[in-house]
């Protein structure tokens, strides 16, 4: 069964860190935080699963982790779709620094 959008938040709140939203709130960001990591992100986007219409919807929170676990199902094309792991790969710099060094 498909998560609603206060189920994903409500989730999100559950598994906050305190020392990440400390460190969050170090520099003014416009986005609001749960201080969760990129492991943690990870565990709870599979969980959330895969809805595109869901995404839609965690895309236009206010809240970071719900923008980077946004289960979206993007298409480039020649059969080649995107995980929703992929958009938190793309969201960490090392990741990044990878990709343009190819």
């Amino acid at each position: 069964m498909t998560m609603t959008k206060t189920q994903v938040v409500a989730l999100l709140k559950e598994n906050r860190n305190e020392r990440g939203i400390t460190h969050w709130k170090k520099k003014p960001r416009r986005l609001k935080s749960f201080g969760i990591g990129l492991t943690q992100l990870r565990k709870l986007a599979k969980q959330v699963g895969r809805d595109h219409k869901l995404a839609q919807q965690l895309w236009k929170s206010d809240i970071y982790a719900a923008k980077a676990i946004g289960p979206v199902d993007i298409d480039y094309g020649d059969d080649n779709r995107c995980e929703p792991l992929d958009v938190l790969k793309h969201l960490t710099s090392d990741y990044l620094k990878n990709k343009l060094k190819a």
